[in-house]
């Protein structure tokens, strides 16, 4: 990480105690929603209470009632439909809970998980076919299909009505002449939020399903509770970077507490191998849950996740999650060998003080797992990153960027060079012809080098109060905890320690990249890819921005400060 920009919130002691006494919470809390900007009474109660009632109306997303209403007739008329889900975490529990609630609801329904390698991401036509030959007459997309306009119309011809729910961006001026398209990023009419993940529009066409259900005649006790469904919603918005906010805030809040009770076979067991403790946050989805479910999908079958969510018996949970473990361990493995390679590779080639971006490709790449090698190196150097692995003469490429810069309409430029691209702000993914991989580099370098002109691409840590990290202790996190999930759009807290004296400096893993710098009195702090920065032993004084967190261990939890930057 390039030295960081320090940016220190400014301090309003009179409202700060106002907010305290008027809603009995704790100071720290109060001055961290001020530094949020979140001042307002029923703002206040609002956040920190995040209730289902305030959930929206589903059906004020354009398309989502036209869906409901072909869903439930094609239940009413026993049509046979399919779900068509991706291979990452937010098209598997997306696929997951919609195959589950249609089921509940007496569906005739299946899924369809694309193969990464095969079949790459979204419709295919290869796939539409074959689902239309086993007697499909509803294919509903999840987190994919918005820019499918040939797939579409090769389903349409199939005899196949196409449901298309997504929220990605589309590519190009057309969009798929579906039965009806539910994608906030194309139409978000009066729906109040904009940022719902593929899962998430999922679960709210699960509520209009339910609703229509209710108003041709079902009873509503008769009806499944979707509170239920909100376990796998958590995973997908946390796991898929979307800002933890409105309505995301709802539904990971009370989506956390379903996975920490949950009576799921398949989300107990993934807990028990990734070590999950008694009290589920959105970090532990992060670097625990969702990477087992992702690698699934990056190095060998998503039905393997898939199967693992949907399952009934605790053996085969169990046996699916041991599966995914080692699974992931063989993504970790993989994904380290090409990092190393990639590192050295940008050692000889980029030039730190005028290269505004990086672009690296190679045939050996596993295009399964570039996407997290990209984001690697993104902290590594400050710069946005492409790279492309290659598959004899096509490549498929991930792009990471920064704050600022929008991934997705930096590969919008030079689309003359890609076959196809898709994506968000942060993160977006191309294919490309190995022979065009010279002019896309060569485009995609002077793009960024435009963008981010007279851009300070420096990492900006906003910071909540200055606190002498030995004073820190469990009553001072459980002030930040009502703030909680943090995530994207929801920061965690970030405090400054000035002139932290430390007696020891340990260097742990092979590489030596995390550090545990022991403190007077006992207390310990641990950094993560900061070895390079403390390159000594003994006694050591130095300024350091850092996040409380609780740390999860063989079922235990314990508080844990964690080093996010030295300052000095």
């Amino acid at each position: 990480m390039k030295g960081a920009i320090l940016r220190f919130s400014k301090k309003n002691r009179e409202l700060e105690s106002k907010l305290s006494v008027t809603h009995k919470i704790d100071r720290l809390t109060a001055r961290l929603l001020l530094n949020r900007g979140i001042t307002e009474p029923e703002e206040v109660a609002s956040f920190l209470t995040a209730p289902l009632s305030a959930l929206h109306d589903p059906d004020l997303i354009p398309g989502l009632k036209t869906s409901a209403g072909r869903i439930v007739s094609a239940i009413e008329e026993k049509q046979k439909i399919v779900v068509y889900g991706d291979y990452d975490v937010d098209g598997i529990t997306g696929s997951a809970l919609l195959l589950r609630f249609l089921r509940d609801v007496g569906a005739n329904a299946d899924c369809y998980l694309p193969d990464r390698e095969k079949e790459g991401y979204g419709l295919n036509v290869h796939a539409v076919e074959k689902i239309a030959r086993v007697g499909c007459k509803l294919l509903v997309t999840v987190d994919n299909g918005v820019s499918a306009v040939e797939e579409t119309k090769r389903a349409n011809e199939l005899g196949l009505d196409v449901i298309i729910t997504d929220h990605h961006l589309k590519q190009g001026d057309s969009l798929p002449e579906a039965f009806a398209i539910a994608n906030l990023h194309v139409d978000s009419g009066q729906y109040p939020y904009n940022y719902l993940c593929g899962a998430g529009i999922a679960f709210k066409l699960c509520s209009s399903v339910r609703r229509e259900l209710h108003r041709r005649g079902a009873p509503k006790e008769s009806l499944p509770n979707l509170k239920r469904n909100l376990d796998l919603v958590a995973l997908a918005t946390v796991a898929d970077c979307v800002p933890l906010t409105g309505e995301n805030r709802i539904v990971v809040r009370h989506g956390l507490a379903e996975i920490e009770n949950t009576d799921n076979p398949g989300l107990a067991a993934l807990k028990k191998n990734a070590g999950a403790g008694t009290k589920i946050t959105s970090e532990q989805i992060a670097f625990g849950l969702a990477p087992r479910i992702n690698a699934a999908g990056r190095l060998a079958c998503p039905k393997i996740a898939f199967d693992l969510l949907l399952t009934h018996e605790k053996r085969v949970a169990v046996k699916l999650a041991g599966e995914l473990e080692e699974i992931n361990k063989k993504r970790r493995e993989i994904q380290s060998d090409i990092l190393t390679s990639a590192i050295k590779v940008a050692e000889e080639t980029f030039d730190p003080e005028s290269d505004r971006a990086l672009v690296l490709g190679h045939d050996s790449w596993s295009q399964g797992v570039i996407g997290i090698v990209a984001a690697g190196l993104v902290e590594r150097y400050g710069v946005p990153v492409a790279i492309v692995g290659f598959d004899g003469d096509t490549g498929r490429g991930s792009v990471r960027g920064l704050p600022g810069f929008d991934c997705s309409a930096a590969l919008a430029e030079i689309s003359e060079c890609l076959k196809g691209f898709g994506g968000h702000k942060m993160a977006a993914g191309f294919a490309l012809r190995k022979e065009d991989y010279s002019r896309m580099k060569e485009r995609f370098l002077a793009v960024c080098s435009r963008l981010l002109e007279n851009v300070d691409t420096r990492p900006v840590l906003e910071i909540d109060d200055e606190i002498d990290p030995t004073l820190f202790n469990m009553e001072k996190y459980n002030a930040i905890e009502p703030l909680a999930p943090f995530g994207e759009g929801n920061r965690a807290p970030l405090f400054l320690g000035k002139s932290v004296d430390f007696t020891d400096v340990r260097y742990i893993g092979k590489d030596g990249s995390t550090i545990r710098l022991d403190l007077a009195g006992g207390a310990s702090m641990v950094g993560f890819s900061l070895g390079s920065r403390v390159r000594k032993s003994g006694a050591i004084t130095f300024d350091v921005v850092y996040t409380p967190e609780l740390n999860h261990f063989n079922g235990n939890s314990r508080l844990q400060l964690r080093i996010v930057d030295i300052v000095s």
